[in-house]
């Protein structure tokens, strides 16, 4: 009988080497309001970055603290409305807008790289958006860890005056990081983990205080609240926990990069094509796939599952079809507010296991599977696919 897969298995550093940081916790009994170990953690991830770095409590306050900070020296009537971003992101990105004050609209991804680009929100903002409200901000995604060059968005905000996030929550491998700040999930489904919690990276010194007084009450040096804040920091515990994992990582990314050759070596005679660079030039804790031509997401979950091999429709299909969000606004002008790359994507592509310990049989498993799948799909048929978005054409199978 066949092993079943786990799509999952995060793995954070153990009791023996988590004690001495919890020995000097006990010594110092400072435990937060961003103690000793916040601060080593800070200067770490600073100098691997070569920028200023702010911890905080996860990395959806992450994305909050840092939108109100880039907004907080624009002119009143421009520090809320809408927030661009692609629909095509985890939940987290919409909601950390929303607790900003802001109101998340969303835009269709770039098929290929399955990102928003400077050059799809200026089409957007050429054509107008048609709201009553003003754009405040973007955000956008570096999709599962695939590396997003930050420098485009430093133009883009020079050019048109509207301040830009990263979220960069799985891309900790080979971040990148310019003014445009970046924000990193310390989660502990990510590489390098706390158990929760995360991290802006900004080479703007006076933006990275800026972020730090929103994540600390409104407080800076003083203990008058400056602005509206929140209170986002991560405690000394967790601070030992990213310490830890943060020393382990060369030996946890060689096995990453390992597991991720294997892995494509296994699945890529199938057809299936893996997100560029990944185990090569990046390295991430989950890998999405796209999947051969005519076989949907809905058929290979089901046929990898019969094979006992657990797969996550990680960003469902699409954030602009969770109830949650279902009265934003979504724009599209070339395709009549449709998002047609999204609904793609939703449907061609899969998380599939991925893990620092998967086994040699367990990929084997997983390779064979992809094998037998890929062998049993007719071949590419357009259909007509209904979905909470909407009626749209992709390519499914026949059956």
């Amino acid at each position: 009988m066949q092993r079943s897969i786990a799509v999952a298995r995060p793995k954070l550093p153990d009791a023996d080497a988590l004690l001495p940081y919890l020995r000097a916790i006990d010594q110092r009994r400072i435990y937060s309001n961003w103690g000793p170990l916040n601060a080593e953690l800070e200067r770490l991830l600073g100098d691997r970055l070569g920028a200023s770095v702010v911890t905080c409590s996860s990395a959806t306050d992450g994305i909050t603290c840092a939108l109100r900070a880039v907004l907080e020296d624009r002119p009143a009537e421009k520090r809320f409305g809408l927030c661009l971003m692609p629909s095509w992101t985890f939940v987290a990105t919409p909601h950390a807008a929303l607790a900003a004050g802001l109101t998340p609209c969303f835009l269709d991804v770039e098929e290929g790289s399955w990102m928003l680009t400077p050059e799809l929100v200026r089409r957007e903002l050429l054509a107008g958006l048609k709201s009553n409200l003003p754009v405040a901000a973007v955000v956008v995604v570096a999709p599962f860890g695939l590396q997003l060059a930050p420098e485009p968005w430093d133009a883009f905000t020079a050019e048109t005056g509207i301040p830009v996030v990263i979220d960069s929550a799985a891309a900790f491998d080979g971040l990148s990081v310019a003014r445009t700040p970046s924000v990193v999930s310390l989660h502990a489904t990510k590489t390098v983990g706390a158990g929760e919690g995360g991290f802006v990276a900004t080479r703007d010194a006076d933006l990275a205080k800026r972020i730090k007084r929103v994540a600390n009450l409104g407080f800076l040096g003083t203990r008058l609240a400056e602005v509206p804040a929140t209170n986002a920091k991560l405690s000394e515990y967790h601070a030992a926990v990213a310490l830890c994992s943060l020393k382990g990582w060369p030996e946890r990314r060689a096995e990453f990069q390992s597991v991720a050759h294997r892995l494509r070596a296994a699945v890529e005679p199938s057809g299936a094509v893996f997100q560029p660079g990944f185990g090569e030039d990046w390295v991430s804790a989950t890998c999405v796939l796209r999947l051969p031509d005519g076989l949907g997401a809905g058929d290979a979950a089901m046929g990898l599952g019969l094979r006992g091999i657990s797969t996550r429709a990680w960003w469902g299909f699409g954030c602009h079809t969770s109830p949650a969000f279902a009265h934003l606004p979504r724009r599209n002008h070339a395709a009549q507010n449709r998002l047609p790359a999204t609904e793609v994507l939703a449907h061609s592509t899969i998380g599939i296991p991925f893990y620092c310990d998967l086994s040699d049989a367990e990929i084997a498993q997983i390779g064979t599977a992809f094998a037998e799948i890929a062998a049993a799909t007719p071949a590419p048929a357009t259909e007509t696919y209904a979905s909470p978005a909407g009626a749209f054409p992709v390519l499914v199978s026949a059956a």
